[in-house]
């Protein structure tokens, strides 16, 4: 079974509600649009009304599994990075459209492969993009090919170690 006809919502959002996390860049992007996501964590800081965005709190839901029901993920922190959650979905298929300013992460986008950078007004017009051309990227298979798990284990443990850890 094709893994894109499994997918019920077209955007995961994985961070949870404060302000330099910039929920407020999505939610404008996609009020009063037909476009579906879901925010997790989420504590209800933003109104979500006019959208089709749905929210759950930690522990409440899976988030692989919200993962694997999404077609892209969404990114829109500008004083933020998280790129653990930002390669699980890289890792997962999942195309990223993250704001072009964000601080930290942005490394993880090459346009036209694993995303698309973004700036708050032209975030719908990206994720419609990326919606209407998945099939053009490569996520996985450019996770795969250039982040082998075993050599990233190793490059962060000789990281730790040059910067002070003991273990």
């Amino acid at each position: 079974m094709n893994q894109r006809k499994r997918k019920v919502r077209d955007f995961i959002y994985s961070a949870d509600a404060r302000k330099c996390k910039r929920h407020d860049i999505v939610i404008n992007a996609v009020k009063n649009t037909e476009l579906t996501g879901h925010f997790h964590p989420y504590d209800g800081l933003d109104n979500i009304s006019d959208t089709n965005i749905t929210t759950s709190k930690m522990d409440e839901l899976d988030i692989l599994q919200l993962i694997r029901e999404s077609k892209i993920a969404v990114y829109p922190g500008d004083e933020t990075s998280n790129p653990a959650a930002m390669w699980e979905c890289v890792a997962a298929g999942l195309p990223i459209i993250m704001n072009q300013n964000i601080h930290g992460g942005k490394h993880l986008v090459i346009e036209g492969v694993t995303g698309e950078l973004a700036n708050h007004k032209n975030y719908y017009n990206k994720m419609k993009h990326a919606l209407d051309n998945l099939d053009k990227y490569n996520c996985r298979e450019y996770f795969l090919e250039h982040f082998d798990p075993i050599e990233t284990i190793k490059k962060y443990l000789d990281f730790f170690k040059k910067n002070g850890w003991k273990g």
